[in-house]
């Protein structure tokens, strides 16, 4: 096996994850980089920048040890130790192969916890001498001087100084135990990934990226997106036979440890999304594959999947067998993600951030952007959370973000345009509500989700999908594209337990949409005197309880 053959395949998957990666159709747009994420795959690879990493926190180590303790021996001796274990585990460390660190890590832990107790006794004193020239200032009559300027005392001053050098060794210990702790020195020892994260936050992007990077340096990464291959009877050797390498999955892990080890790196297997493909097959395979891989020290297996899917999927005894990270979007970065987007599409900053949480979600903030980008630029100039905010203008924003979505879907399965946007909003032609559209059907239950049996029942309420097999297919496809997201619902079990839900993929999209059902059904709007009627005590508008519905839901209702 070449490097060829993994690029080849890395190809078609980054072609198959269409617009999930943007860069992959226009190298230009947005691509930001989120260090956390980074930081933990660099250490399932262990490579140079993880190494790297060890070497910089070894040197700052010995830099504020070396301060503190010039300051502090002449006054405390023999109190401020050199932690020559601690220094002798991170030098090891920062040239450990991956998965042979363990033991390392535990004990490099063990001299860091150490290292602190006689930083507490050593700061107990200090702040005892503090204490003590305090009280005798005081006595002295110096009291306002104190309060004036701290340090006019040279002793006091002195002791400052300690404390001041003491603070940053201390500083210094607690990023390495922050980094002995961390996602990425975990997986430098265990080389099994959980990617989670919540639909339309980035993971397909960053695995893509990642794929892509690993290939440009000459690195062995295999990219595979769960929903390309049918899991069969064996989910190894169906993905072994889907790469056209090797029929045989360990036969073909062999081939990528082999890869890894000729350049002291672990080559990657990313496989991404298992929550697209086939539940039962994953949660039957996936304890096997996880010990397979366990078996060979230069493979990284990456598995991706959306929040909560993997409670479902993967058995709890093997979920603990891996290091978990959660993808959380654009979140603690969302201004700088919010500039890079608005100039990329031309859009008016707004003079505040927009906080919402789906301006954190990098899917749902490009295809906003997109939208908004449509619009002509007199409506641009309320703008973009002026649009956002109004019942029209968030009607088109959610018709856009379906049709973009949809484009595809309908082309491969010969429907016709706009389709999905007719199952979603509603079909005026189908007069059950219930069944004539998913939007139609929550407004008429009031809530923001459908069970999934009945959401089937809404797609073969359709003669172009009334069969059932072409029915499930939509499904799948819709699901796939985020046009749909598939949750879980969680219910006592002595009441049936989990059951599985469909929602739209954006809270507000939910909220608005049955806002508009509703009044569109209730709201007579024919003169004042047939609005007035409406909302009598006697007609549903009257009826209904509005002081009950969630605050954000009154907001899209009220206007």
């Amino acid at each position: 096996m070449l490097l060829k053959d993994l690029k080849r395949i890395n190809v078609k998957s980054v072609r198959n994850a269409g617009p999930r990666y943007t860069p992959g159709q226009d190298p230009s747009a947005p691509n930001l980089e989120i260090k956390t994420l980074n930081q933990a795959v660099e250490g399932l690879i262990g490579g140079k920048p993880f190494k790297d990493r060890i070497i910089s926190f070894r040197d700052v180590l010995e830099k504020s040890w070396a301060e503190a303790y010039r300051f502090v021996n002449s006054s405390h001796p023999r109190q401020l130790h050199k932690p020559l274990q601690l220094f002798n585990m991170l030098s090891k460390l920062s040239t450990c192969v991956p998965g042979h660190s363990r033991s390392l890590v535990n004990k490099a832990i063990k001299s860091v916890i150490q290292a602190n107790e006689k930083i507490i006794n050593l700061n107990k004193k200090l702040d005892d001498e503090e204490a003590k020239r305090l009280n005798e200032l005081k006595n002295e009559g110096q009291e306002e001087k104190i309060s004036n300027h701290y340090d006019f005392d040279s002793k006091l001053k002195n002791i400052h100084d300690k404390q001041r050098y003491v603070s940053r060794y201390e500083r210094s210990l607690d990023d390495i135990k922050e980094f002995l702790y961390s996602p990425g020195c975990n997986l430098h020892y265990n080389n099994c990934l959980l990617f989670l994260g919540e639909w339309g936050t980035g993971k397909t992007h960053y695995l893509c990226d990642l794929a892509i990077q690993r290939m440009q340096l000459g690195r062995p990464a295999l990219l595979i997106l769960a929903k390309d291959f049918d899991p069969g009877e064996n989910t190894g050797q169906s993905l072994a036979k889907y790469t056209g390498i090797n029929n045989n999955f360990i036969r073909l892990i062999e081939k990528l440890n082999k890869l890894g080890k000729a350049c002291g790196e672990r080559a990657l297997l990313i496989i991404d999304g298992i929550n697209e493909s086939d539940h039962d097959a994953w949660r039957r395979d996936i304890v096997s594959l996880n010990h397979i891989v366990k078996r060979y020290k230069y493979i990284g297996l990456i598995l991706s999947c959306r929040q909560p899917f993997e409670l479902l999927i993967i058995p709890d005894t093997v979920r603990n067998d891996f290091i978990k990270i959660i993808h959380r979007g654009f979140a603690d970065i969302e201004f700088d993600a919010q500039t890079e987007f608005f100039k990329f599409y031309k859009i008016p900053l707004p003079e505040i951030p927009l906080l919402a949480e789906e301006f954190s979600r990098p899917l749902t903030l490009k295809i906003m952007c997109e939208a908004f980008a449509q619009l002509p630029k007199k409506k641009q100039r309320k703008g973009f959370a002026g649009i956002a905010s109004g019942q029209r203008g968030m009607t088109y924003i959610l018709e856009t973000f379906i049709n973009r979505r949809a484009e595809n879907v309908e082309r491969k399965l010969g429907l016709p345009k706009k389709y999905c946007w007719t199952l979603i909003k509603g079909d005026k032609k189908i007069t059950n509500s219930l069944v004539s559209g998913i939007a139609s059907n929550m407004s008429e239950r009031l809530l923001d989700y459908i069970p999934k049996e009945m959401c089937m029942q809404i797609i073969q309420a359709r003669p172009e999908t009334k069969q059932l097999s072409r029915a499930k297919k939509l499904y799948r496809n819709l699901i796939a594209e985020g046009i749909l997201l598939e949750y879980m619902e969680w219910r006592p079990e002595e009441k049936g337990g989990p059951f599985s839900v469909v929602r739209l993929p954006y809270q507000r999209f939910s909220d608005h949409i049955i806002a508009r059902h509703f009044f569109q059904r209730y709201l007579e709007t024919t003169s004042e005197s047939t609005i007035r009627k409406s909302f009598y005590s006697r007609v549903p508008l009257g009826k209904f309880p509005w002081g009950s519905i969630p605050r954000r839901l009154r907001r899209n209702i009220y206007g």
